[in-house]
């Protein structure tokens, strides 16, 4: 996680990302614990 500007990298796995929509340019995350630090 890059604390300055907020990041972090998230394999892009179906798992993990399981929804992108490109047309409205978002996605969907859902992380296990530990993944970034901070979240539970």
């Amino acid at each position: 996680v890059d604390e300055e500007h907020k990041t972090a990298l998230v394999p892009f796995v179906e798992a993990i990302v399981p929804e992108v929509d490109v047309a409205n340019g978002y996605l969907t995350i859902n992380p296990p614990g530990g993944l970034i630090p901070g979240l539970s």
